[in-house]
């Protein structure tokens, strides 16, 4: 398998979501400073069919940076870097301004490739635009926009002056680019590298991304390692975890009524099956537990067990028994497998719930002063 096949899993037919439109549009007029509030419930009126107008008003709003598409401002690498089930993320590189730094592209599919009438956004599927408007809103809140562990939103792209030089869709939305690809893909790419510091270092990372999340009344709704991008930054070269793809997300769980599926049924908690169940936190926090035994096995959960039993199996009694024989066949510490079993408790109201608790009891070890050893190669950007 090549490097470009391990970069990204097509997780476009694993979703279980539903979205819930108008509820999430009138619920991020409040999550929004005041002064976008009634722009944001103007757009819900306005779905299904949106115009680019209406929508730029809003970005606008946000303060969110239009990026000129002219051919001055991107140097363009035909490399597909993930899939999802209403986006397409690809590897760019701005080459003005002076830093020349690479970005990933999100780019919307629309509904037609015809060229006349790709530039509007009333061509892209509803809930592609539904999806792309809650991560800009996510990404743009004041305490999440410059949060090191969430990945930051450079801009739109200008796709009236863009879409005919680059043949790319109606709307993009322009990121940070992670040279060392998701969690996924490094683990998949370094098999066995990974030493337990660094484990332990990137599951603070996603706790940490996490609790600002809820900290911000923001369920993720779609944690997983494809959604985790791996950076290096600082003097000491640290190896850094963000949390990514917030299209799934919900806003205001706590305030308001509402209801629906986990993104990922893998990934999810039992009661998040179905679309009729309130969304809490505490489905996170499953995901969360997943994602520990999957850092620390190095490989997908449930391996070999059948999809179909998934839910039985998350609910049953063999359920802690193979926590325990997973994570002690990789020599786990038993402080990381009492955390794992609290996490992946069946019941919501039973499940550890509070990030806080999780990163206490993760730092037993002295880990915030651990440099990498080796610094890991990047992506082959050819």
């Amino acid at each position: 398998m090549d490097s470009t096949q391990l970069a990204h899993v097509d997780d476009s037919e694993d979703y279980g979501f539903d979205l819930m439109l108008d509820n999430q549009l009138y619920s991020l007029s409040s999550f929004l400073p005041t002064q976008t509030s009634e722009i944001t419930a103007a757009l819900a009126d306005s779905f299904p069919n949106p115009s680019m107008s209406e929508f730029i008003v809003l970005l606008q709003a946000l303060e969110v940076q239009f990026i000129n598409g002219g051919s001055s401002q991107f140097r363009l690498f035909p490399r597909l870097l993930g899939r999802g089930g209403f986006s397409d993320i690809k590897y760019e590189q701005i080459s003005s301004p002076a830093s020349g730094r690479a970005v990933a592209i999100k780019e919307l599919k629309p509904e037609s490739t015809n060229q006349d009438h790709m530039a509007s956004v009333s061509n892209l599927p509803t809930n592609a635009l539904a999806q792309a408007f809650i991560e800009v809103c996510i990404m743009k809140h004041p305490d999440l926009s410059r949060h090191r562990n969430i990945v930051q939103l450079i801009g739109i792209t200008d796709n009236a002056t863009m879409m005919p030089l680059t043949g790319l869709g109606p709307l993009c939305l322009v990121m940070e680019y992670s040279h060392f690809g998701s969690l996924e893909f490094y683990t998949r790419s370094h098999p066995k590298e990974i030493d337990f510091d660094t484990k332990v270092k990137l599951i603070d990372d996603i706790t940490s991304g996490l609790q600002a999340l809820h900290s911000c009344d923001v369920v993720h709704n779609d944690l997983k390692a494809s959604n985790v991008l791996l950076f290096s930054e600082g003097p000491d070269r640290r190896l850094t975890a963000k949390l990514s793809d917030f299209g799934c997300s919900f806003v205001l769980a706590s305030y308001k009524t509402i209801k629906g599926s986990g993104a990922t049924l893998l990934y999810a908690a039992p009661e998040a099956y179905v679309s009729t169940c309130l969304v809490k936190p505490s489905r996170d926090m499953y995901s969360l537990g997943l994602m520990i035994m999957e850092i620390m096995l190095e490989e997908r959960p449930f391996a070999g067990i059948q999809s179909d039993r998934l839910w039985e199996f998350k609910c049953s009694k063999e359920m802690p028994e193979y926590i325990v024989d997973q994570l002690q066949s990789v020599s786990a510490p038993s402080h990381v497998l009492e955390l794992v079993k609290k996490l992946l408790i069946a019941d919501p109201n039973e499940r550890l719930s509070d990030t806080n608790t999780v990163l206490r009891d993760l730092r037993q070890g002295d880990v915030n002063s651990m440099v990498l050893s080796d610094y890991p190669s990047e992506i082959d950007e050819r």
